[in-house]
């Protein structure tokens, strides 16, 4: 899992990735190299026999949705047919390929995404000190988008009658994509009166929890926790006895907010077993629709990440994986 990731290997992940792309499209190609060139990648393509080049220059617009990029062109070279990939697109730490590059994991791993040295960070839910997790950072640094991606990543990684996904969205229905993932059973609450109802329903049921604790482990997603937080004492206190007990019953919070809220709740029940990830607001891609930077604190362990996204394309590849055959 500490295989270091350089940019030559995401190159040939891509080339890949363009590949299986080209098969699936029904016009075959072998797709070799990988050369930086001002801002685009260049692979070159060896169509297979039989095919003409006017094909592939037909298909721009429908290779670069199957691949999850914006815009790609094919250009004909002395070398025959050459395929020009925005490098800032190609660059971005896509969730699926990352995944796809690790073989199996084990059950509960959350992928993260790449440290600033190009090694993978994945995250055990399993562990103590890594029970829950608490994304924030002002609006615009892709904290729901990272929410998403981790979301997907526990998903795939997990078998689906092992974990329980639940979900409170105060964002917009930002979370939505709950809706499409096996793992969640119950209704997504979108309002305080529905997230006040699904969290006493959880405390209540702490006794039953801890004894199916052995078959299931619940994920409770959250989106602007902080407005939870801020309902009132009732409701912060809640969410404070679902972030100390929650390991006792399987319980897991992944939360997202506006500000680091949780040095808001009593001190005993913060850093023991939270991961922080804060938006490194300098450093993430604004002017992008890729995620940015996030600077990790799980225990006494530090390391900013380059969060794992995923495009439109690679989130319906997702869902597709998961449905069941």
């Amino acid at each position: 899992m500490e295989r270091a990731f350089d940019q030559q290997f995401l190159i040939t992940q891509q080339a890949d990735r363009i590949e299986r792309a080209l098969y699936r499209m029904n016009i075959p190609g072998r797709v070799d190299g990988g050369s930086i060139v001002k801002n685009h990648i260049r692979y070159l393509i060896t169509p297979s026999l039989g095919l003409h080049t006017d094909v592939f220059l037909k298909h721009a617009g429908d290779l670069a949705e199957e691949i999850g990029v914006d815009d790609l062109r094919f250009t004909r070279e002395r070398d025959g047919l050459a395929i020009h990939v925005p490098q800032g697109e190609g660059g971005g730490i896509r969730l699926l390929p990352l995944m796809d590059s690790f073989g199996e994991l084990g059950s509960q791993v959350g992928v993260l995404g790449l440290s600033i040295t190009g090694a993978p960070l994945l995250l055990d839910f399993t562990m103590k000190n890594t029970w829950h997790l608490h994304i924030h950072g002002s609006e615009g640094a892709g904290k729901t988008e990272y929410l998403r991606s981790i979301l997907i990543s526990i998903a795939l990684n997990s078998p689906i009658d092992g974990v329980e996904f639940l979900g409170i969205d105060l964002g917009g229905r930002e979370l939505g994509v709950l809706e499409a993932v096996p793992h969640t059973r119950r209704r997504l609450a979108t309002s305080l009166p529905e997230a006040r109802a699904m969290l006493e329903d959880l405390v209540r049921g702490f006794d039953r929890f801890r004894n199916e604790r052995a078959d299931r482990a619940r994920y409770l997603f959250i989106d602007r926790v902080d407005e939870l937080i801020a309902g009132g004492r009732e409701m912060a206190s809640l969410v404070q006895h679902l972030i100390r007990e929650g390991d006792s019953i399987g319980m897991h919070l992944i939360c997202v907010s506006r500000n680091e809220v949780f040095s808001t709740l009593e001190p005993d029940c913060v850093y023991k077993n939270v991961v922080l990830a804060g938006a490194l607001s300098g450093r993430s891609r604004e002017s992008s629709k890729h995620l940015g930077c996030f600077h990790l604190i799980a225990d006494v362990v530090e390391e900013d990440v380059e969060a794992a996204w995923l495009s439109v394309h690679d989130l319906d590849e997702a869902i597709s994986r998961l449905s069941p055959s």
